[in-house]
């Protein structure tokens, strides 16, 4: 996996193989055939280990601002924050991004992530007050995400000043929609 993560790194997930990767690990196709039967297996192992760290990365923010910042702060802390850290790079997870978005075997995957995201939307929302039903939370939810997670899909790799923009229009994106949710409760 981490030499997978090498090859994200310097040249993207074009051209991207198994002989490729075998080739950078130092071992042979053989070997990596026995941990992972196709590049989609490495790919949904470094998304998989992605999508838990993003629950931790939720859960400590959750546990440091949920109801003790107002609705918005917390959004802000929650989508830009959790963006201003990374597991991998910016450049390998917005590979990775490409990657998975692109592959029918890993849609499931994908589906199952933005579920949970917004499931948890739904609970942070409704805990600030929100009177919208769930299925509309839901769908804002997942919309928040996606437009989250389009802050990563780079061209070519980020400069700090690009990343710093982005995140900034996320912000400014993303806490009109919150407040609206909200209406009357957040007043």
């Amino acid at each position: 996996m981490a030499a997978t993560l090498r090859l994200l790194e310097d040249s993207g997930i074009e051209g991207l193989t198994t002989n490729h990767i075998a080739k950078e690990a130092k071992i042979s196709i053989a070997s990596l055939y026995q941990y992972f039967p196709n590049k989609q297996s490495i790919l949904y192992a470094l998304h998989q280990r992605w999508v838990e760290w993003v629950a931790r990365t939720f859960d400590e923010i959750e546990d440091q601002y949920f109801m003790v910042v107002s609705c918005p702060e917390f959004f802000d802390k929650l989508l830009v924050g959790g963006m201003e850290k990374t597991l991998y790079s910016y450049w390998a997870e917005a590979q990775l991004f490409k990657a998975i978005q692109n592959s029918r075997e890993l849609e499931a995957l994908v589906a199952m992530h933005s579920n949970e995201i917004a499931d948890r939307m739904v609970k942070y929302l409704k805990g600030y007050g929100s009177e919208w039903d769930e299925k509309k939370l839901k769908k804002l939810g997942i919309f928040l995400l996606r437009m989250t997670t389009l802050a990563y899909i780079e061209p070519s790799p980020p400069t700090v000043a690009d990343r710093k923009l982005k995140l900034e229009w996320t912000r400014k994106m993303g806490r009109p929609l919150i407040e609206e949710c909200l209406g009357a409760a957040s007043e």
